[in-house]
């Protein structure tokens, strides 16, 4: 989890929490819509550039993610 951490200090706030917000608050599209007074589209499209920015983050720390397909 240290790591993870460290891979989530690389992210913008907004990267940050909406990441936060829907992978460990459990929020859904239509909340986080809410929340931020966005479409639901827009909350995707965040989310989609929060992942990635997530995962090279990772990598430029040494982190090899997780393949989701293997799990």
């Amino acid at each position: 989890m240290h790591k993870d951490k460290r891979s989530l200090s690389h992210l913008s706030e907004e990267e940050r929490s909406i990441l936060i917000l829907r992978e460990v608050e459990g929020l859904s599209y239509r909340e986080m819509a809410e929340t931020y007074q966005l479409t639901i589209e827009a909350i995707k499209s965040r989310l989609f550039r929060a992942r990635q920015a997530m995962i090279l983050a990772a990598k430029e720390s040494g982190i090899q993610p997780a393949n989701p397909e293997t799990k």
